[in-house]
């Protein structure tokens, strides 16, 4: 008897759960604002000091790759004319917006944001993951 009653409450319990997931939610679309989704830059990527792609991928310091007159970077890097200080070695990119973390011009107030990616525009993260 004891069994049944406790298997009863379990079942109860469970249709409970699943009904409560089960409610129809209303939504506004006055209220819904669409937000570019940004790139998968994160804390981790790192842009590499010899060749200014990010660090550890197949492009980075490549043999084949060509390399940009102006700056010696692989042409079409992330970095490449960019200006970006690698006297102390490779660089992390900030994840907000995209620029050298730590730099002048990382997170700067007022910066435009690139529509593509919503990573400061020109910045060495904008439309990294493209």
């Amino acid at each position: 008897m004891r069994n049944c009653v406790v298997l009863m409450l379990v079942v109860l319990f469970s249709i409970g759960i699943l009904g409560v997931g089960c409610e129809k939610k209303e939504s506004s679309k006055e209220s819904e604002v669409k937000v570019p989704s940004a790139p998968s830059v994160t804390a981790a990527v790192v842009l590499c000091a010899k060749c200014g792609e990010v660090a550890g991928t197949p492009k980075c310091c490549a043999a084949e790759a060509k390399k940009c007159d102006k700056c010696s970077l692989i042409a079409g890097s992330p970095a490449c004319c960019k200006g970006v200080d690698f006297t102390k070695g490779n660089v992390n990119l900030c994840p907000k917006c995209g620029e050298v973390a730590g730099s002048d011009k990382c997170c700067k107030a007022g910066a435009e944001k690139c529509t593509g990616c919503g990573m400061t525009k020109g910045s060495p993260g904008c439309c990294l993951a493209k």
